[in-house]
C-alpha cells in the first residue's frame, strides 16, 4: 500500500520533475529521484454541516513542503464546486511548477494565484451529495492511519 501512496505522491508531484530555476529563484526546486522521500502529513476533515467538506495535508516532497487543502461546497446537500489548492514555500516554485504544466499540457482546469495552484474539480464532483463526499473523506482519512501502522 505505501507503493500506492508513493504513486499518490509522485503523480500529485510529477510536474515538480522537470522544473528547472534559474539563479535569481527564492527558491530551488528539490531534484526528484527513486530516493527522493514522498511524505504526506495526517489529513484534517472539517466540516460544516451540509454546506462545506475542507480535507487538508501537507505534501512534502524532500525538504520542499506543500500545504495542500481540498474544499468541496454544497447547496441543498449537492455539490456545486470542488478545488484543490497547492501551496508552495515561494511564489517562483509555483510560477515554475504552473509554467512546467503549461508546457506539458497538463494545466486544463488550473490558474495560479501567487504561492498558490488552483485545480477546478467541480466536473468530477457535480451532483454528488454531502453525504458521498463526507464518507470517501472519512475513508481516506482512516487510510491515512492505516498506513501509518
Amino acid at each position: 500500500m505505501k507503493k500506492y501512496l508513493f504513486l499518490a505522491a509522485l503523480f500529485c508531484m510529477g510536474s515538480v520533475c522537470m522544473t528547472s530555476c534559474g539563479d535569481d529563484d527564492d527558491e530551488k526546486l528539490p531534484k526528484i529521484d527513486e530516493d527522493t522521500e514522498f511524505v504526506t502529513s495526517k489529513p484534517t476533515l472539517k466540516k460544516v454541516e451540509g454546506k462545506q467538506l475542507t480535507l487538508s495535508y501537507t505534501e512534502s516532497v524532500g525538504k520542499v513542503k506543500i500545504s495542500v487543502v481540498e474544499d468541496w461546497f454544497f447547496e441543498n446537500s449537492i455539490c456545486v464546486k470542488a478545488t484543490v489548492t497547492e501551496t508552495y514555500p515561494s511564489e517562483s516554485m509555483a510560477k515554475s511548477v504552473f509554467e512546467d504544466m503549461k508546457k506539458e499540457g497538463e494545466d486544463e482546469g488550473y490558474t495560479r494565484n501567487g504561492k498558490s495552484i488552483i485545480f477546478d474539480a467541480s466536473s468530477s464532483y457535480a451532483h454528488m451529495t454531502y453525504q458521498n463526499i463526507e464518507e470517501m473523506l472519512e475513508w481516506r482519512v482512516k487510510e491515512w492511519e492505516h498506513m501509518q501502522k
